[in-house]
């Protein structure tokens, strides 16, 4: 402490408009002056006890009172902090235990004595700024300093008139509690005029209340939720507010929560608002999450759509897996009123209905592209690429193969068949067929039949044979890539592999040639099925019977008899007994196998006469 101090002290000097005494009452009691350092340093403690208080922070404000020698205003904030709670009344125990009432039971006393202390003339600036929060007093002065800031005149303002009306009510129960001290009336008798003054503020206060935050903040505030909510969906073309993801997932939250606790938020502006949503979570990687919102859309119908649009779109299997088990998590309730697929009303069939609506919707997508035009080339390339169209066709079928939905994994697999086979996309079929084992798929659905399975999807006998016969197919064009790999290295003809290889390749195709889909198409009474059947035969028998004559010729070198083999093919394609002309005829090459004929001519030449006639 320096001489000045000590100066201060004895008066030397003394300023007579300054308090002689110590204690913290003097300057209310005498009505004069501390001394301007000392004033500083209390604006600067009241300052930050005030925005402490603003924040809700009452124990830190006490704390830092106490710890800055302000003990008369932590005692003042304890009323504040501490309520009058009964243990018994309140519910927080029972009577057995003899638990003690505490806290401040006159409340309005304590507040009307606040209300007295912040009109004493002399105290800092900051101080009576607390005061007046505190007891909800003219908050004049309060709004100036929060001027610039519009959550804290919000807050002001808010305060005062809730402090007000906790006064009336208790009041209004307990007239013994009514003093002779009269708060004023607050500066606003609702919220509304509280948003309408922060409104009519000052510019800079005005400008900040258009945020978009505090917007719904202040809709929220006179539950006016809905009407904003459907004029921003009105508006979403031109209004940005919807198409910022921070602001959208505000909204979709406060949207879920307010339809879940009361009616008034309309149905379909919740659902537009979470088709929004889960498009933002699609672009911003959060797919896992797409499951848990569409749950909450007010009819499933709408879910459905919504969410088959998205797995319409997803090939990655690791995607689709997570998908599918986040699906299986969620329930809600299921409306039956779709006429495009078969809804399943039992509670695991929710999910059933959304991936029947994925794979439809693609399919239906993709329908103008499998439209045969001119003459059918197949295309077999065994490393060629597929398409876009043609990988989105058969990946969306696969919903049903990792759902274990048999039976439309059945029904969707023959109509991707048909397409691919229709149009000679050999290359994509071979491609939608690895991994899976059609007759394995049989057994199953077979199984989960007899098991008792729900499944809705009926399955015929003929519709099982067809499955059978593209099996029987791909079986046959697996063995054809396999010679092909054989034979496109060093083979050694005596190679007991090699013999093995040629002997299932010649006969599974031979086995093809003679039988593939007749039954079908002598058994069957459906006209349209028929047709299907016999157009498929037509394109596939011939290019069976051309790969088979390359066979014949490129196995010469092990054995001539695979030339005599060949000829007798040739014999066998002009033979009335066989349709294989006739085939020829139709899908236009006949005279690519003319040519393949006068090619084996040529090889069989080889030996001259006796190899031609061998």
């Amino acid at each position: 402490m320096n001489s000045s101090h000590f100066s201060a002290l004895a008066r030397k000097g003394a300023n007579p408009d300054l308090v002689a005494d110590l204690d913290v009452d003097a300057p209310l009691r005498s009505n004069k002056l501390i001394d301007p350092q000392d004033e500083q340093i209390d604006s600067l403690n009241f300052s930050i006890i005030y925005k402490l208080i603003l924040a809700g922070k009452i124990q830190d404000a006490i704390d830092y009172a106490n710890n800055t020698g302000n003990f008369a205003l932590a005692l003042i904030l304890l009323g504040a902090s501490q309520d009058y709670i009964d243990p018994v009344l309140d519910g927080i125990s029972s009577p057995q235990e003899n638990a003690k009432s505490g806290g401040i039971k006159h409340k309005l006393a304590w507040k009307r004595t606040v209300y007295k202390l912040s009109q004493q003339p002399n105290l800092n600036q900051y101080e009576r700024l607390i005061y007046n929060y505190l007891s909800g007093g003219d908050i004049a002065e309060n709004l100036k300093v929060a001027e610039e800031n519009w959550e804290e005149s919000l807050l002001l303002y808010a305060s005062q008139l809730l402090l007000y009306k906790l006064e009336s009510f208790i009041s209004s129960f307990n007239p013994q509690e009514t003093l002779s001290i009269n708060v004023p009336k607050p500066q606003v008798d609702s919220i509304d005029q509280i948003l309408n003054n922060l409104s009519n503020a000052n510019d800079q206060l005005a400008q900040q209340g258009v945020d978009p935050i505090r917007v719904m903040t202040g809709a929220v505030m006179i539950d006016q939720v809905p009407s904003l909510l459907h004029n921003l969906i009105a508006s979403s073309q031109d209004n940005q507010t919807l198409a910022d993801q921070h602001l959208l997932r505000i909204i979709t939250h406060l949207s879920i929560y307010l339809y879940s606790v009361t009616p008034s938020i309309d149905p379909q502006d919740l659902t537009v608002i979470l088709t929004l949503y889960v498009a933002k979570l699609s672009e911003c990687k959060a797919p896992e999450l797409i499951p848990i919102y569409l749950s909450f859309m007010p009819d499933e119908k709408d879910a459905r759509e919504t969410y088959s649009l998205y797995l319409s779109s997803l090939t990655d299997r690791e995607q689709r897996l997570k998908q599918l088990e986040m699906s299986k998590k969620i329930t809600q309730p299921v409306i039956t009123d779709d006429e495009m697929v078969i809804i399943d009303d039992s509670q695991g069939g929710k999910l059933v209905n959304v991936l029947r609506r994925t794979v439809e919707r693609v399919m239906n997508e993709t329908a103008d592209h499998y439209v045969p035009q001119g003459p059918i080339v197949v295309q077999d390339d065994i490393n060629g690429a597929v398409n876009d169209i043609d990988f989105k066709l058969y990946r969306a079928v696969e919903w049903f193969y990792d759902n274990k939905m048999y039976g439309d994994a059945i029904s969707a697999t023959i109509i991707v068949i048909r397409r691919f086979l229709s149009c000679g996309k050999l290359t994509a079929l071979k491609k939608f067929a690895q991994g899976k084992d059609f007759n394995q798929l049989l057994a199953d659905f077979d199984l989960q039949t007899l098991g008792g399975s729900e499944d809705d999807v009926q399955i015929s006998e003929e519709t099982k044979e067809e499955l059978k016969s593209y099996a029987r197919l791909l079986q046959g064009l697996s063995l054809i890539d396999q010679w092909k790999e054989f034979t496109r290295g060093n083979v050694s003809w005596a190679s007991p592999i090699i013999t093995n290889c040629l002997e299932k390749v010649t006969g599974t195709l031979r086995k093809l040639m003679t039988d593939w889909f007749k039954d079908l198409i002598e058994s069957t009474a459906d006209e349209s099925s028929i047709s299907v059947y016999q157009n498929i035969r037509s394109i596939y028998i011939p290019y069976l019977i051309i790969e088979l004559l390359q066979v014949y010729t490129l196995a010469r070198a092990k054995d001539w008899k695979y030339i005599r083999m060949a000829f007798e093919l040739i014999n066998d394609v002009a033979n009335e007994e066989y349709d294989y002309l006739q085939c020829f005829t139709s899908c236009g090459r006949l005279d690519e196998f003319l040519t393949q004929a006068g090619h084996l001519a040529v090889t069989a030449s080889e030996r001259g006469a006796s190899g031609i006639f061998t």
